[in-house]
């Protein structure tokens, strides 16, 4: 009998976590869904029947989606908790992979120094689908960012010489590492 409610509670918690996310994740360990905070897009028009800009699934964006930090030219991202350099082009030179890498963990900007190269889905997060290039939120605060190439801190898994970079419109491709692309620090994260 014990075991029977067990299992009814699994299940009703587990049709609960279906019900309250739009996105579960199913883990290796328990194999029992949980939600999984994946933003929305930003997209909002639709051009087929139940795709993103219809079904506009994932957690809502806060309302004020970038907050920028008093006297530090940083930029808290209220929707990930992230921080990043306001200036993307001034904090950090473009730089080969490895040199974008050191002069991210070396920087110090807005008082803080605990900076890093973004992973690729860090960097990724700030892409908003209903906006060209720059494909950022209507009303960011960033400035200097333009139609480029940025590095992310994730290696390509099939080659030590290649990483991946980002174009500001989402585009996301594997590069030489010798390859100078532009860099923007964040810093915070899990």
């Amino acid at each position: 009998m014990k075991k029977q409610i067990i299992i009814i509670i699994s299940i009703l918690v587990s049709a609960f976590a279906l019900y309250s996310a739009d996105v579960v994740v199913y883990p290796r360990t328990t194999g029992t869904p949980y939600p999984c905070p994946i933003p929305k897009t930003g997209q909002t028009n639709s051009y087929a029947a139940e795709d993103d800009g219809a079904l506009q699934k994932g957690i809502a964006w806060p309302v004020t989606r970038f907050t920028v930090q008093a006297n530090t030219n940083c930029v808290l991202d209220n929707l990930t908790g992230l921080m990043w350099a306001r200036n993307s082009s001034n904090a950090a030179a473009a730089a080969a992979w490895g040199t974008a890498v050191t002069n991210c963990n070396n920087l110090n900007y807005g008082g803080y120094t605990d900076w890093r190269l973004p992973n690729v889905r860090e960097l990724f997060s700030l892409i908003d689908f209903a906006i060209l290039v720059p494909s950022l939120p209507v009303g960011h605060p960033f400035s200097l960012v333009g139609a480029r190439w940025y590095w992310t801190s994730t290696g390509a898994a099939w080659a030590t010489t290649a990483a991946w970079s980002m174009y500001i419109n989402g585009d996301v491709t594997a590069d030489d590492k010798a390859v100078v692309l532009y860099v923007w620090p964040v810093r915070g994260g899990y």
